[in-house]
């Protein structure tokens, strides 16, 4: 939300032949998660055309390009910046929980670990940039996001507040519907169940 309201997309009913279970709306929400984390571009998440990303109330998407500097993952849509493979560096997304599901607006609120094992320290993506990591140490983002499905099933609004904790924290919640994170499984990590 920037400003004094919500983005429409927040408010608006989906038609009740396109509301999805909240089964089928998680396994949506998670394809951001397995999409982002050790970003290739060779999965994507199920992204709609309009889709906007908000992170602690700045566009991460969709910005204009400064002139005279080279485009970032910031100045492509989410589809574009996903499939070029930004973000290769969150190593983890650990501890998924989708605490409340909006079947009639079609809104999932998630909270998630987002480790940074710092062993990467610059990658490639797919349209030949180089893009250099400068944090040197491994940190934690806690984050709790919210995403709007449209009635295409596709992620179409993305809104997330962020906090840095120390390395690998414990989210201290159980609570919401825990979807295992593929990185914890093979390197041993123990989330909170």
């Amino acid at each position: 939300m920037l400003g004094d309201a919500p983005r429409p997309q927040f408010l608006q009913a989906l038609p009740p032949a396109s509301r999805r279970s909240r089964q089928e709306m998680i396994d949506i929400a998670n394809t951001y998660w397995t999409g982002i984390e050790n970003n290739t571009g060779a999965h994507p998440p199920l992204f709609a055309d309009d889709c906007n990303r908000i992170e602690n109330g700045a566009y991460t998407t969709n910005r204009p390009v400064t002139p005279g500097a080279q485009p970032n993952g910031a100045n492509y849509s989410c589809k574009e910046a996903f499939a070029l493979g930004y973000y290769h560096d969150d190593t983890r997304l650990r501890d998924r929980r989708y605490m409340v599901i909006d079947r009639e607006r079609g809104l999932v609120y998630a909270a998630v670990g987002f480790d940074h094992d710092a062993t990467i320290r610059s990658y490639t993506v797919k349209n030949g940039k180089t893009v250099k990591v400068t944090r040197t140490a491994p940190w934690t983002w806690m984050i709790h996001e919210i995403f709007q499905i449209n009635a295409e099933g596709k992620i179409s609004q993305v809104e997330a507040i962020l906090l840095s904790v120390p390395y690998g924290m414990s989210p201290g919640w159980d609570t919401g519907v825990h979807v295992p994170d593929p990185a914890a499984i093979k390197d041993g990590y123990k989330e909170v169940h």
